[in-house]
This record gives structure tokens, C-alpha cells and sequence, in this order.
């Protein structure tokens, strides 16, 4: 079950879901239901990051600008857009792999 500080205990994931995770070296697998058949894909968390870019325009915090409300044409009704600004990066790609051709 997990628990409040993250921490995945006695191999089920999200408590309640139907399901349990497979673990590899301590590390749970989890099936994705968008992922393409006999694919295996695994990221190292600890190499991955969020780079922030300066919007052009807008209140910036971390990347992200609202461009304030806007009235739309030929509605009655406000909007708004919440953007961001920025990359996902990795310092180093071989941590990082897919696996292909993998069955059960």
C-alpha cells in the first residue's frame, strides 16, 4: 500500500486499485495501458529534470505565465491560458533505456 511519505509497501501500488507491481531490484513496474505491447521503458529519476524558460510575456513563476483573461468572440464567457514554458532534460542518457521485444 502506499503510504503517506511515497513509499510503495508489500508490492501493491495505489491502494485499492486491482492491481499489483512487479519489482526489479527493489523498484516496481508498473503497467501502462498506452504503452505499445512487448516495450519496455526505464527512466532513472535521479537524472531527470524540469528547465524552465523565461516566458515572453505575462506574471512568470518557474515557468509558467498566465496571459490574463481574455474575452472570446462570440461567446459569453471568459477565458484564460496557463503556460509553460520549458524542457524535460536528462545530464545523462545512459541511465535511461527502452527494451524492445519483451514477453512474458
Amino acid at each position: 500500500m502506499q503510504t503517506v511519505d511515497g513509499v510503495v509497501k508489500g508490492g501493491q501500488v495505489a491502494a485499492g486499485t486491482g492491481f499489483r507491481s512487479l519489482y526489479f531490484r527493489g523498484v516496481p513496474f508498473v503497467a501502462d495501458e498506452k504503452c505499445t505491447s512487448g516495450n519496455i521503458y526505464t527512466l532513472n529519476e535521479r537524472h531527470l529534470f524540469f528547465y524552465s524558460l523565461k516566458p515572453p510575456y505575462g506574471e512568470v513563476k518557474e515557468g509558467f505565465a498566465w496571459t490574463g483573461w481574455k474575452v472570446p468572440t462570440a461567446q459569453d464567457a471568459f477565458v484564460g491560458q496557463l503556460l509553460w514554458y520549458g524542457q524535460f532534460i536528462t545530464d545523462s542518457p545512459r541511465h535511461h533505456a527502452r527494451r524492445t521485444g519483451v514477453t512474458s
